[in-house]
């Protein structure tokens, strides 16, 4: 038996009503809909729920037990949409953000604090990773990641666009680039333009340093190691360090904002992307390379 869960609707507007035409007028409707809903809602169950008669209605037993059935089931409806409506207006649940560590030193972590003061039901857990995680395999919810091409099964927005220059701590900015020890990515881990022109640069030379952490590559610079190929917003940051070679349209890149499809109608991912989007969108000029 197949039940209709709109004629049950309408089953208990008559009751609350009165009367049909009562029923017909609470919800918006012609009085033949409320009699072609009842009679729809007996003949599925194949018994008599009102007696119509009068002026007024008579509930049969069978009436009266469904009655009881429909206020049960109402109530839990209406508690369970109470409670989604209020998950809405405070969001809760966990959010996963993976993003390289110059860039959650930078822009997260700053972000967070304020962000969980206003939603301290949301909870963070920061991986910073200069990999992309597998946000199709939910290895994270929200991507930061610098590209020229993101991944066409995710969704995101471009959120600036990332200059890089040459560096070098102010003790060795004297030294010809030629004459310079080189720090660089440890192989396959660096942005592909970077790494392509260095090994076009030092040719049968090798860098004297190799490592895996943004953060890393400019501190090491900062420290005298050697001269790096960094972007401008880590560059920048550092007095310690100075530019010895200026940008080059061929290092640039995009900071995207990332996230899975079926997490973009999700309340607590969308307020975190907005968050976030806002915070990239601030640091614009610093990631051009504009505050020298």
């Amino acid at each position: 038996m197949a039940l209709d869960w709109d004629d049950l609707r309408f089953f208990l507007a008559i009751l609350r009503a009165g009367s049909l035409p009562a029923a017909a007028r609470r919800l918006g409707v012609t009085n033949s809909t409320v009699y072609r809903r009842l009679d729809s809602l007996e003949a599925s169950l194949g018994v008599r729920l009102i007696e119509r008669g009068g002026r007024g209605i008579a509930v049969t037993p069978a009436g009266e037990e469904l009655q009881s059935a429909a206020e049960a089931v109402d109530e839990a409806a209406q508690e369970t949409v109470s409670r989604i409506a209020g998950r809405d207006l405070e969001p809760a649940g966990a959010i996963r953000i993976t993003a390289p560590d110059d860039l959650a030193d930078l822009i997260l972590l700053p972000l967070f604090a304020a962000f969980q003061e206003h939603y301290p039901r949301i909870s963070l857990e920061l991986v910073t990773d200069n990999r992309f995680l597998n946000l199709t395999r939910r290895e994270a919810d929200i991507a930061l990641r610098p590209t020229r091409k993101p991944p066409e099964t995710l969704m995101g927005r471009r959120a600036a666009k990332i200059v890089s220059a040459v560096y070098a701590s102010k003790a060795l900015a004297e030294i010809p680039l030629e004459a310079q020890n080189w720090i660089s990515w440890d192989e396959g881990l660096g942005p592909s333009p970077h790494s392509k022109w260095l090994s076009e640069f030092l040719g049968s030379r090798q860098p004297r340093l190799r490592v895996n952490s943004m953060r890393t590559l400019g501190e090491a610079a900062a420290k005298g190691l050697g001269a790096a190929l960094l972007p401008c917003h880590v560059g920048d940051s550092d007095p310690r360090l100075v530019r010895v070679l200026a940008p080059k349209d061929e290092w640039d890149s995009d900071l995207w904002l990332l996230t899975h499809p079926g997490l973009r109608s999700v309340a607590r991912i969308r307020l975190l992307t907005d968050a976030l989007f806002r915070a990239l969108r601030r640091e614009a000029a610093l990631f051009a390379g504009e505050r020298v």
